[in-house]
């Protein structure tokens, strides 16, 4: 059955009423920081909170080692939200609590065939014309590196600024983080609609 959860009117002087819809990285983050800013937020997930996209993620947070051509454009904002991370991790750590295993130690692509190392050393190329930080390793190399990967290795590449989090430890800290920042979550809870009144949001269906 549908209903209308409102949001109801407040004197300016109280706390704006924020919904949001979708409770993932991106829901969750932004309801714990209007939150925290004094906004009175509701995140709705059609599921448990942090259970689709943001849980199937890899958690990497490698802005270098994945430029594509045609993405020009969009590696500095990609750069700029990737080095915002280690305050963001430091904050949500402290606000929640939990661990999120924010990693800067660099991020490794291996070549194991000799068409695998055409395509990285491509990227490498590529990746260097645009002013970034990789390096090319020789199989021996990248063996050095990380013992663990097999031999006969065609090279790798090293991109040392790119990272990794646990996504999945982040979206439980964020839930924390929402909650204790008074922010409410309803999980299994889909949004149909926006409800609009005289053009107004007043809620969601």
């Amino acid at each position: 059955r549908s209903e209308v959860l409102a949001l109801a009117p407040r004197p300016a002087s109280e706390r704006p009423a924020v919904a949001i819809v979708g409770g993932g990285i991106i829901g969750l983050s932004i309801g714990w920081r209007l939150a925290a800013a004094g906004c009175a937020v509701d995140v709705f997930d059609a599921g448990a909170a942090g259970q689709g996209a943001t849980r199937a993620a890899a958690g990497m947070l490698a802005a270098n080692a994945e430029v594509e051509p045609g993405e020009q454009a969009l590696l500095p904002l990609n750069r700029l939200s990737q080095s915002l991370w280690p305050a963001f991790a430091a904050a949500l750590e402290a606000a929640s609590g939990q661990a999120v295993d924010l990693r800067r130690d660099g991020t490794l692509q291996v070549a194991h065939t000799a068409d695998d190392t055409a395509r990285l050393r491509h990227h490498w190329e590529f990746g260097r014309s645009l002013g970034l930080d990789l390096e090319w390793l020789t199989g021996a190399e990248a063996l050095r590196r990380e013992p663990h990967l097999r031999p006969g290795l065609g090279g790798a590449l090293f991109s040392p600024e790119d990272g990794q989090v646990d996504n999945r430890k982040v979206a439980a800290a964020l839930v924390v983080a929402l909650q204790r920042a008074g922010g409410r979550l309803h999980e299994g809870r889909p949004v149909e609609a926006v409800a609009v009144e005289h053009g107004r949001a007043v809620g969601v269906r």
